[in-house]
């Protein structure tokens, strides 16, 4: 159409590759604020650090649709029409049949179309690559679903009456309101949850036969917290952010700490449900053992890493350094190395990289060095972390292996060249080195062997202060972990004089130093065993901690309840607005349950609108468990039962009594029924459907009573049809009700 302007390919293509450039940038800041927040936040708070990463995944694509949005305004009409070019190209004041753009002028309505030679034709095949690379991964992921669903109708055999009948208990048990089919398989090795709508759980046949009857149950809890949660729903749009971001490794970074963060939140409720913790860590364990695979499109109780579940479980210590809990930053380089490389590619970046340059300054020279009989060998590997920080890995005898970050300035002699030769230096002993280098712009990497030797008055000083030290690869633990004789003379000091290498160990990677040991000690906590002040560390039971539950009259709780708050996120603010509310005086034991069952203090304050403001502690626990919600309370208030005792309330919720099934008994004329009887028509099964029916047939004005008399001996619609196409036809309710058990009624035998 004449005048019609519109936007090129290749225009569209620009505005997008820009918009994917700058993601990158904008991903990685993302990336780095959500990992600065997790160093914060307490890996037993699985559920805020699971709703902080999906955040930050859901404004990764918002991002790039601002980015869009920006750059449409300020892109010139690339394709139209000859005269509609021919003006917007124009110079103020000259004519558009003037115009001297070098340009051949086109016929009125002929479309002209053009590229812009000023921007750079990477970005135009970047958009191609996106593009091709999205399209690629899309059939991946529908290849997936596929073969998710293909695990649904092959090898599936329907459960054991007893494990259904456990299945539904636990189903109310988790207040899981929507329909779950459980399924055996005989080709999945691990229990799993398919699909969104109508969810299916797939339990191995293996599981039955090599699990214990405890450890299914806690599995099976673990697949409906997913089910609760709506976990399939949101792994569905991870995928869908991941297919659209491709490219950008901090998407795929916080898409991960999305799903250890959710098995985490699995773990907990599972756990919460058993009400075993070793159980379920049995679970898991047993598991590991029966699965070989899964559909990637489906959630499973044995996904992310077992170490670190089992870890975050039981907090066992390993006898290597535990890597942050953002985890592997090697991520982040790698999204400012591609960042770089994008900025480079487009002509903004006109410096190189800095980089550590081997001919720049002077290294001290390391001399080669023989192993003796007691040194410790192994093999060694550095990569370049940024910052002047060096990845280690070292790998010794008897799979003993670290990791560890270090500063360049740790190394002794550190030269980034072939045949090199260096030393780090700890008080326990020294790590010699030798092996090469290679690097180009952005990247350093090396390896070679390693030789540990430890230090002789180090091992003296361990042994004359009780430290028990079987061989020197003990001593190479300590010298990895840099654990020097200071921390270990202050233990010491304490009484603690029977400590072996590997609690030494722990000890110092947990930051349970001589400090934490007196103030916990002049807190009332004096002789704690070492075991239980690295649970304490690990779970954030810190000395502020204590005071403020001290502050709000909570004193002299034992260390194990303090672990056992922590993890069930009973916070002194918790405690401060239970106080508030007039729940001052609940015990440690009582805040745990209280939270492991959501008793939150909004519940509280949504049931005290609701008229129910000064429950039992007990009750309110009893009510949740049992899905007795503000909601449903204020529906029955709205109904006439606005004064219903909270016992009678929970037998109600145990009975579904529901608040659309009490509206349409009134709409049939059954307005002054009891909370008593309602529970009674649940319990047998008197439905609005089976009165209306009746209605139907002319019994319209049943009592309560006798609609209770005849569903239990089953006089039925059909039953009653049956009577009177056969003429009796003026049966009251209570003749058929002598119908149904004695046969034709006295008043109508001839």
């Amino acid at each position: 159409m004449m005048g019609e302007v519109s936007i090129s390919f290749e225009a569209i293509a620009v505005i997008v590759s820009k918009a994917l450039l700058h993601t990158l940038w904008q991903g990685a800041i993302l990336a780095l604020l959500l990992a600065a927040v997790f160093m914060l936040v307490s890996t037993t708070r699985a559920r805020v650090r699971y709703g902080l990463a999906c955040l930050a995944l859901a404004l990764l694509p918002v991002m790039m649709a601002v980015n869009v949005a920006v750059s449409l305004p300020n892109t010139p009409p690339i394709s139209g029409t000859g005269e509609d070019y021919a003006a917007a190209t124009a110079e103020p004041g000259v004519n558009a049949g003037e115009t001297g753009t070098g340009m051949e002028r086109s016929a009125p309505g002929e479309t002209i179309r053009t590229f812009d030679t000023d921007v750079p034709p990477l970005s135009f095949w970047a958009f191609v690559f996106w593009a091709a690379g999205m399209f690629a991964l899309t059939m991946y992921r529908l290849a997936g679903w596929f073969h998710a669903r293909w695990f649904v109708r092959q090898g599936i055999l329907p459960p054991e009456p007893e494990w259904q009948q456990r299945f539904n208990e636990l189903c109310c048990r988790l207040r899981v309101s929507r329909p779950v089919q459980l399924l055996q398989s005989t080709i999945v090795k691990a229990p799993c949850v398919i699909g969104w709508v109508r969810p299916v759980v797939l339990m191995p046949v293996s599981a039955f036969t090599g699990l214990d009857d405890r450890e299914i149950v806690a599995l099976l809890a673990h697949e409906l917290a997913h089910v609760r949660r709506w976990d399939v729903l949101v792994n569905y749009l991870q995928m869908a952010t991941e297919t659209l971001l491709f490219f950008n490794p901090a998407a795929w970074w916080i898409s991960r700490q999305i799903t250890v963060e959710r098995e985490h939140c699995c773990d907990d409720i599972a756990v919460a449900a058993c009400a075993d913790r070793a159980c379920y860590i049995r679970a898991l364990t047993g598991l590991e053992q029966l699965r070989r695979a899964e559909p990637s499109l489906a959630l499973a109780a044995a996904g992310g890493s077992l170490l670190r579940r089992v870890r975050r479980l039981l907090e066992v210590p390993m006898h290597k350094t535990p890597l942050p809990r953002v985890g592997p930053s090697g991520v982040m380089a790698l999204s400012g190395a591609i960042f770089a490389l994008a900025l480079l590619a487009t002509g903004a970046l006109t410096t190189q990289p800095a980089m550590a340059d081997p001919d720049q300054d002077e290294v001290e020279t390391v001399e080669s060095v023989e192993p003796e009989k007691d040194d410790v060998e192994g093999r060694w590997d550095i990569e370049w972390a940024g910052r002047g920080r060096l990845q280690l890995d070292m790998r010794f005898a008897r799979r003993h292996r670290c990791a560890i970050r270090l500063d360049e300035e740790e190394f002794v002699g550190l030269d980034y060249v072939s045949d090199a030769r260096f030393e780090l230096r700890r008080e326990a002993g020294t790590f010699y080195f030798e092996g090469d280098f290679e690097h180009d712009d952005d990247e350093i990497w090396g390896d070679g062997t390693v030789v540990f030797r430890a230090d002789e008055a180090y091992i003296e000083a361990l042994k004359s202060i009780g430290v028990r030290v079987q061989s020197n690869r003990e001593v190479l633990t300590l010298a990895i972990h840099d654990v020097s004789l200071d921390f270990i003379e202050g233990l010491h000091g304490l009484g603690y004089d029977r400590i072996s290498t590997d609690e030494l160990t722990s000890l110092h990677i947990h930051d349970v130093d001589p400090e934490y040991i007196k103030t916990l000690a002049a807190l009332g906590y004096p002789d704690l065993d070492l075991d239980r002040m690295v649970e304490m560390r690990i779970h954030d039971v810190d000395p502020d901690y204590i005071r403020s539950f001290v502050e709000l009259g909570l004193v002299d709780i034992p260390a194990s309840r303090l672990v056992e708050m922590s993890i069930h996120d009973v916070t002194p603010a918790l405690v401060a607005e239970m106080k508030e509310l007039g729940y001052d005086h609940l015990s440690p034991s009582r805040l745990v349950e209280m939270s492991i069952h959501d008793v939150s203090p909004r519940y509280l304050r949504d049931m005290a609108e609701s008229g129910y403001r000064h429950v039992s502690p007990s009750r309110l626990v009893e009510m949740r468990i049992h899905g007795v919600e503000p909601s449903w309370v204020r529906d029955l208030a709205e109904l006439g039962y606005d004064d219903i005792n909270p016992s009678k309330l929970v037998e109600m919720r145990i009975h579904d009594v529901e608040t659309d099934d009490i509206r349409r008994f009134q709409d049939l004329g059954l307005k002054d029924l009891s909370p008593s009887r309602l529970v009674e028509f649940a319990i047998h099964d008197v439905t609005p459907y089976f009165v209306s029916e009746l209605a139907e047939l002319g019994y319209k004005d049943v009592s309560p009573s006798r609609l209770v008399e005849m569903k239990i001996h089953n006089v039925t619609p059909e039953f009653i049809r049956r009577l009177q196409r056969r003429g009796y036809d003026d049966l009251s309710p209570s003749e058929l009700v002598e119908y149904r058990i004695h046969g034709v009624p006295r008043s109508h035998r001839r």
